[in-house]
């Protein structure tokens, strides 16, 4: 190995020890901070001008190259969001609130890539979170099982089960077993 090689390597691991240490920068919080559920922020305006001279800019940004980003927040849902990061390097000008706009329109049609990247891996993407008995019920209809086959697996009546049913329909925003299925395959239903 080289001795570039191994610089870069000993600065990337100091970096990634830096970060689970149990400080959190203010960087971090704002990050994550907010229920709005799509956000365009410019580093130059969310952080105070101080924060420019402290050791996570100089480590995390200044320490690779990098003088500016740009980052964009998505909710997917109540469980799910998307963190965007695009850098700058020291020798470019700084993000402008002109370049904001756009990044953050062309950046929003990533909330249905997404969406369906998640629902491919059969993760959940309801509008709210699901109970645990209500995943397994879920996973019952999407195999094709009847609700009183269902019921009968998880030892609950019919009754118990059919509420589970109408929970999760409602939670994915769909009326029927058809909806959920074909919301489960990437062909999202049309909004009535």
């Amino acid at each position: 190995m080289n001795a570039a090689t191994e610089f870069f390597n000993r600065i990337v691991q100091e970096q990634f020890d830096t970060l689970w240490l149990p400080a959190v920068d203010l960087s971090q919080i704002l990050a994550v901070s907010g229920e709005a559920p799509f956000r365009t922020q410019l580093l130059f305006e969310a952080l105070p001008p101080e924060w420019f001279n402290g050791a996570h800019y100089q480590r995390h940004y200044l320490g690779v190259g990098h003088a500016d980003s740009m980052s964009m927040r998505c909710a997917i849902n109540a469980d799910v969001r998307v963190h965007l990061f695009i850098f700058r390097s020291t020798e470019t000008p700084r993000f402008s609130s002109a370049e904001k706009n756009p990044f953050g329109l062309a950046l929003r049609g990533l909330r249905w890539f997404y969406r369906q990247q998640l629902l491919s891996r059969g993760l959940l993407i309801a509008n709210a979170p699901l109970t645990a008995t209500e995943r397994r019920v879920l996973l019952g209809l999407l195999e094709g099982r009847a609700e009183k086959v269902i019921a009968a697996n998880l030892g609950q009546s019919p009754n118990t089960t059919h509420i589970h049913v109408k929970s999760i329909y409602a939670k994915f925003g769909v009326h029927n077993r058809a909806a959920l299925t074909s919301l489960w395959l990437g062909r999202l239903p049309e909004s009535r």
